[in-house]
């Protein structure tokens, strides 16, 4: 087999995988979204009658709370800058630049299958 007519077949494969991948990928988010539903249901039933966890035979469901910090946003950086440098908008400024000018970059390289439908 050539070249050529290997990477015809590779993409030939590859594609019909993206596609069957995106048709499950649907599947999975409509799943995802009536789990989500689902789970306000219970946790809000569970949170009104102060149940913290449910027994079952395919194992029992946990009611957890858990606290988590936001994520650094650019103007969530100059804001804490500011508060910190005394409304000193220069200094602020002038390190928020500094952080976000010397944040590490990562290349991924991936390809991308778009579709003529």
């Amino acid at each position: 087999m050539s070249t050529k007519d290997k990477v015809i077949d590779d993409i030939k494969q590859w594609v019909k995988l993206d596609n069957e991948m995106k048709e499950l990928k649907k599947l999975h988010n409509e799943r995802k979204a009536t789990q989500t539903l689902l789970s306000q249901s219970i946790m809000n039933t569970m949170k009104e009658n102060k149940i913290d966890m449910f027994n079952m035979k395919q194992g029992s469901i946990h009611y957890k709370k858990n606290r988590i910090k936001k994520p650094i946003t650019k103007k969530m950086l100059q804001d804490v800058l500011l508060k910190y440098y005394n409304n000193d908008l220069a200094k602020a400024t002038d390190i928020n630049d500094y952080i976000l000018e010397n944040r590490e970059e990562i290349v991924k390289e991936t390809l991308i299958h778009k579709s003529n439908n």
